[in-house]
């Protein structure tokens, strides 16, 4: 199957930080071999790594909790790699130490279908709060992190795209040959969709799990004509946060935030979290 550009270019990032591009960050630590961990054991340890003061043990923190195909995607632009992602995130929290602050989870953290999602707030030693923001991160099946997406502050407000505005025919669609059309607009053809209760992969199999929760369900699924951009490469956004309603003709209505990352233009990635 021929690579897509996001694919190609996270090869690159990662070549370039094997081969020593003089353009890349080269790390400079290297940690012991990670242990076997399961995801609530990598989770923790990413966690603790965003308080630990000294540079070399928390860059090995997260690296143990990392699979070692790893993608960090912030406002930065995505980076690839198990040592160039313990990197940057050494150097965010280096950044936040020199101005007297820590980030902490901020709330519950939701863990579920391979992926978690939690609120931060960074502070000073006066607790006075400078910014909060979310993680929203995806774990291999070995329980490792393999895909972490940090949502700082607010993103960058922006018309919903054509690709959400399908996703949204599709989710409404009665007609399984309008969904499949749809679908095929609105999504790659392997992406993934998640939510409380629902992990699908593949936009067959979307269409499927679609129909049977308009049959269960019984609603109709609005998306805000505004979303949020957190991140982008070639100038084209690659990870959005959106809110969304589900209007069910019998019960109030259900809030959702989507979290989505794009491919391509299209949607490969989303999953949808009880708005609080």
């Amino acid at each position: 199957m021929t690579s897509t550009r996001f694919n190609l270019a996270i090869a690159a990032l990662s070549l370039s930080v094997a081969c020593g591009d003089a353009n890349a960050t080269m790390p400079s630590v290297v940690c012991d071999d990670p242990p076997a961990l399961d995801a609530d054991e990598a989770l923790d340890l990413y966690l603790a790594a965003w308080t630990e003061d000294d540079s070399f043990e928390r860059t090995c923190m997260v690296q143990r909790s990392l699979a070692a195909d790893a993608v960090l995607i912030d406002a930065g632009g995505p980076i690839a790699g198990r040592s160039a992602v313990a990197a940057r995130v050494d150097e965010r929290v280096a950044s936040l130490l020199a101005e007297g602050a820590t980030r902490e989870a901020a709330g519950p953290i939701s863990l579920r279908h391979e992926e978690a999602r939690f609120a931060w707030a960074t502070a000073n030693e006066t607790a006075s709060e400078i910014e909060r923001g979310e993680d929203w991160l995806e774990f291999d099946e070995a329980g490792l992190l393999s895909r972490i997406h940090i949502l700082a502050g607010s993103g960058e407000d922006v018309p919903i795209g054509d690709q959400f505005i399908a996703w949204q025919r599709a989710w409404n669609a009665r007609n399984e040959a309008s969904r499949a059309e749809d679908l095929s607009e609105a999504a790659t053809q392997d992406v993934r969709f998640t939510d409380l209760l629902t992990d699908v992969r593949g936009r067959e199999a979307l269409g499927a799990e679609i129909g049977r929760q308009q049959e269960t369900l019984d609603g109709e699924l609005r998306l805000d004509d505004r979303v949020e951009v957190f991140a982008t490469m070639d100038g084209q956004p690659i990870l959005i946060r959106q809110s969304a309603q589900i209007t069910l003709r019998q019960g109030g209505p259900i809030h959702l935030t989507n979290y989505v990352r794009l491919e391509h233009g299209r949607i490969q990635r989303l999953s949808g979290f009880p708005t609080p």
